[in-house]
């Protein structure tokens, strides 16, 4: 998966909704790992002991995703929260949902509906309040420069849509610049920065990693 969406880091939309005098409220979070998503889910746990059920849902960009019905019956909580995530294009989240039963019971169109919708007002309060973010597959290429040949190196990394991550000014300028790792974009920037230096300008290109485009 070259590109993502996913919630800003540091954000927790959040959406509620009420059925029957059954409480929901929905949470969302961005994580990198099972381990993080799972923490998470504890951390809503502790937070909410009365609740009756704490069912959740997360993806991760390599297509592993999980469920659960905590306690619900089969699929009418995880699923539902599931297919909302991958309606709204999400991975690298967590969604959980909490219920405080009101004493009636909803039937099992009623709960997959219920927690369908907190999570779907969660994503909502997400894109309300730009929370949203993309993500993407990136590499780095690192290279050297004199001063003089500074601006030709700045023009070439803007024609390949490259982004300056971080600057060194010492005796030569050392230039991290971040592109997205489709089309060898890195690759054929600093072949043409060589070839325009006459190999003055030399450069490597870091392993691939997951960040914000």
């Amino acid at each position: 998966m070259q590109e993502f969406k996913t919630i800003k880091a540091g954000c927790e939309p959040i959406g509620t909704y009420a059925e029957k005098s059954s409480k929901f409220i929905a949470y969302l979070s961005r994580v990198t790992c099972k381990s993080e998503a799972q923490a998470y889910i504890e951390q809503k746990r502790a937070e909410h002991p009365h609740a009756r059920h704490v069912c959740s849902a997360w993806l991760l960009p390599e297509g592993i995703s999980h469920v659960s019905d905590d306690g619900e019956p089969s699929k009418t909580a995880g699923f539902p929260i599931l297919s909302v995530l991958q309606h709204y294009e999400l991975h690298a989240c967590v969604g959980v949902v909490v219920r405080y039963f009101g004493g009636i019971l909803l039937g099992t169109g009623g709960l997959k509906r219920a927690y369908s919708t907190a999570i779907e007002k969660a994503c909502e309060d997400a894109c309300m309040h730009k929370q949203l973010v993309s993500m993407g597959i990136v590499e780095n290429l690192v290279l050297s420069c004199s001063y003089a040949l500074y601006g030709s190196v700045q023009s070439c990394i803007a024609r390949y849509q490259g982004t300056i991550a971080d600057t060194l000014f010492e005796t030569s300028i050392q230039v991290t610049v971040r592109f997205i790792a489709q089309d060898e974009r890195a690759k054929r920037c600093l072949e043409e920065l060589k070839d325009l230096s006459c190999g003055q300008i030399d450069g490597f290109i870091t392993d691939r990693y997951v960040h914000e485009i």
